[in-house]
């Protein structure tokens, strides 16, 4: 069961990895204005191989699966407020299921992987003080990621997104990862300094990304550029001084 969740979990990640290669290479780069999109983009793919690659190595690892299921739920959640665009200005349908169908094969994989003897120590208690910096944050994040993806929903070509590559809803879906990480790294057993480490790692690049082109499209601003980095710096002094493993890892491993 360990090599089909190898396997399932492999086909998921390339498949993911993929979509957003495209918007990376739908982007202008870093001769044009869609640098924070392109930096969006890499942080997906990032924050796609940080979970789903550690379940590749480790089938059981419950850390690797909620990591994996938090990045994917966003994409699905992000989804349906996008709908389904039919390329003319109007709606073919309530959502796109293409997303759900090439979600399927991490799904099966995250089932088969709940059978698997549990491998990992997480935190054995919640940690207030993450659980609620993570809230704030998700909070914080929610209007900027709402506004991201209706600009996708009502901008889809010929409009304004002439690469039809999801650009805004990526960024949406980019702004409530950090968030969801920080929630999932204060859970017990699941939880640990890596998760937010990383989502304060991913808040700084994002909000130096949106300092140093603050005039691109999705860009914070400036200002609200230098609070996002300022916050990521917190998040991980903050992760680093507080107790609790400082990674998943486990002392049983996964079997079949």
């Amino acid at each position: 069961m360990s090599t089909a969740v190898r396997i399932l979990t492999l086909v998921g990640l390339a498949v993911y990895v993929f979509v957003f290669s495209i918007v990376v290479a739908g982007d202008s780069g870093w001769t044009g204005d869609e640098h924070v999109h392109f930096v969006g983009a890499a942080v997906m793919g990032l924050a796609l191989v940080t979970g789903m690659g550690r379940l590749i190595v480790h089938p059981g690892d419950r850390a690797a699966l909620v990591h994996g299921v938090v990045v994917l739920f966003a994409v699905l959640l992000v989804q349906a407020i996008v709908g389904d665009p039919d390329n003319h200005g109007g709606q073919a349908g309530p959502y796109d299921f293409t997303y759900l169908i090439v979600s399927l094969p991490f799904l099966v994989a995250v089932a088969l992987a709940l059978r698997l003897t549990p491998r990992g120590r997480g935190r054995s208690a919640v940690d207030p003080v993450l659980l609620v910096i993570g809230l704030v944050g998700l909070a914080v994040a929610l209007p900027y990621a709402i506004d991201q993806a209706l600009t996708q929903r009502n901008s889809w070509p010929p409009a304004a997104d002439p690469h039809h590559n999801s650009h805004w809803a990526t960024m949406s879906q980019v702004a409530v990862i950090p968030g969801f990480l920080l929630i999932m790294s204060a859970l017990p057993r699941v939880g640990s300094r890596a998760q937010a480490l990383l989502a304060g790692m991913l808040a700084v690049v994002l909000g130096a990304v949106s300092v140093f082109y603050s005039e691109d499209s999705s860009s914070l601003g400036l200002a609200a550029g230098l609070a996002v980095v300022a916050s990521g710096v917190a998040v991980i002094l903050v992760a680093a001084i507080r107790s609790g493993p400082a990674s998943p890892r486990g002392n049983s491993g996964a079997s079949g």
